[in-house]
């Protein structure tokens, strides 16, 4: 038997009242793309709600000019546009690259080392 999917478990209407959501977001990446799981991708961007987002990045590997990151970018460009708040916070040694990745952007990039 196949497990139901998130959305056909979680009523909409529960959905449609979250006004914020933290999520560890750990993407697959193959080769030079970066692959999400689509109905999660698809819910975050339903849920009317939503005001503000932070996505915990911790484990990827790739420079800001890159396919990687240029998909990376273009999903969280997509979800930003749509909240008041789009935070991605990475580790340290990524701060950098990501700032200059989303430099000029809605995309706030915060040093997980920042975080209490």
């Amino acid at each position: 038997s196949n497990l139901p999917s998130f959305r056909s478990v979680i009523l909409p209407r529960c959905l449609d009242s979250i006004r914020l959501l933290s999520l560890d977001w750990d993407p697959l990446i193959v080769g030079p793309k970066i692959w999400y799981r689509k109905d999660a991708y698809e819910i975050i961007q339903t849920m009317s709600s939503l005001q503000e987002i932070r996505f915990f990045l911790k484990t990827l590997d790739m420079e800001a000019d890159d396919a990687k990151a240029v998909n990376l970018k273009a999903h969280l460009m997509d979800i930003s546009t749509r909240v008041r708040l789009c935070e991605v916070i990475v580790p340290s040694h990524l701060v950098q690259m990501f700032r200059g990745l989303f430099s000029g952007t809605e995309v706030r990039v915060v040093d997980e080392g920042e975080i209490g």
